[in-house]
């Protein structure tokens, strides 16, 4: 198994998979910060607000990216009948499932380091609930997982990657079109699930323009439901993998 990871590691490094793990993050952070209205009394909890609706529009794009390219190498030259004769193929799902959870959490992390940075240049005087940043990091590393996951599916069943990035696109537009929507209508679209797990919401005043934060409780059930799609989408990918002709 170590053997097998590795060599996804050194895969992973000649797909020079660090450069879209960046843009990825980097994406959602230009657009969270660019809707910013750079009050520093209520920074943080305006980037707490944005951070989620930006991470539905972005990140259903980007996992199947990145699931579609760490599967890639494996269909080019129809080189899965070598690879499997090589290697177990539960070893191979292994490995790259692995590579795909650093990855995803590699990308939750910049994120929210670029909170912290950004508030730390932009002098904000609002304190900085650290308690709302891990749950910000954790409901996007579980969502984040579960497209992946469903995007690493997709690459398995299909003979090619495009069918899993264009659903992935489409995600995309379905989950920020989630965010328009009543909450409860919301908790039925997976690709949005950033928007209703946000711990944060903001407030309008159409007379005078003026908007505020709301701090909310954390919807614990919602997550655990995004960990049980998980579990299904492993077991559903391992399937495919045994069952993947060559």
């Amino acid at each position: 198994m170590r053997s097998s990871f590795r060599a996804e590691l050194r895969k992973a490094h000649r797909r020079h998979d660090l450069p879209v793990i960046v843009l990825i993050a980097a994406a959602v952070i230009v657009m969270s910060m660019g809707n910013n209205r750079n009050d520093p009394n209520a920074g943080y909890s305006a980037l707490f607000y944005a951070m989620p609706i930006m991470n539905a529009l972005v990140m259903s794009t980007g996992m199947a990216v990145l699931a579609s390219r760490i599967w890639d190498v494996e269909t080019k030259g129809n080189s899965c009948r070598l690879l499997f004769t090589l290697q177990s193929r539960t070893s191979l799902y292994i490995a790259k499932a692995v590579l795909g959870i650093i990855e995803v959490a590699a990308v939750c992390l910049l994120e929210c380091a670029a909170i912290v940075a950004f508030g730390a240049l932009q002098a904000y005087t609002e304190p900085l609930a650290f308690s709302r940043l891990f749950w910000l990091f954790l409901c996007t590393f579980v969502v984040g997982l579960m497209l992946f996951f469903f995007s690493y599916a997709l690459c398995l069943y299909f003979p090619s990657q495009v069918p899993a990035v264009a659903v992935g696109l489409a995600g995309s537009l379905v989950g920020l079109f989630s965010g328009f929507m009543p909450r409860s209508f919301s908790y039925f679209i997976p690709w949005g699930y950033f928007i209703p797990l946000s711990a944060m919401q903001m407030g309008w005043d159409q007379a005078t323009r003026e908007t505020w934060y709301i701090p909310q409780d954390f919807p614990v059930p919602l997550l655990l439901v995004s960990g049980i799609f998980i579990f299904l989408l492993l077991i559903a990918g391992y399937s495919l993998m045994q069952k993947k002709e060559v």
